[in-house]
C-alpha cells in the first residue's frame, strides 16, 4: 500500500469458515514478524484452542499491485469486509452476520437441549 513516507505492508488472517477478517499487521517491510504479529492476533482473538486450524498463504500480485493498495484503507477495509462484504459461500450473508446467526443458533440448540 504506498503511502506519502514509502510502501506499507498488510497481512491479513481471514477465517476460512466465517471469512472473518480475524488478525491484521501493516509494517513498513514484509518480515517474518509481520505476519506472525498477525497470527498471534488471529490466535488471541479466536482462543488459544487451534485444534484441526489449516493454514493457506497466498501472497500473490494483489500484494504488489499499487492501484489496489492506492483503492484501500487498512481500518476501512476491515469494517467493510467484516460487516458489510456478502460472500455466496456465506448464502449472501456477511462475516459478521454469518457468525452472529451460528452463534444464535448454538444457543437456540442449548436452550431446547436443556428443557
Amino acid at each position: 500500500m504506498p503511502t506519502w513516507s514509502g510502501v506499507a505492508y498488510v497481512c491479513f488472517i481471514v477465517d476460512a469458515f466465517s471469512r472473518r477478517i480475524v488478525g491484521w499487521r501493516v509494517a513498513a517491510h514484509m518480515r517474518t514478524g509481520m505476519v506472525l504479529d498477525a497470527l498471534e492476533m488471529a490466535r488471541w482473538s479466536r482462543g488459544t484452542n487451534l485444534e484441526g486450524l489449516v493454514a493457506h498463504s497466498d501472497a500473490g500480485s494483489q500484494f504488489t499491485s499499487i492501484r489496489y493498495g492506492e483503492r484501500l484503507a487498512t481500518l476501512g477495509l476491515v469494517h467493510w469486509f467484516n460487516r458489510d462484504r456478502i460472500h455466496s459461500y456465506l448464502d449472501d450473508e456477511s462475516p459478521d452476520q454469518f457468525e452472529a446467526a451460528y452463534a444464535a443458533s448454538q444457543t437456540d440448540q442449548t436452550l431446547v437441549g436443556n428443557q
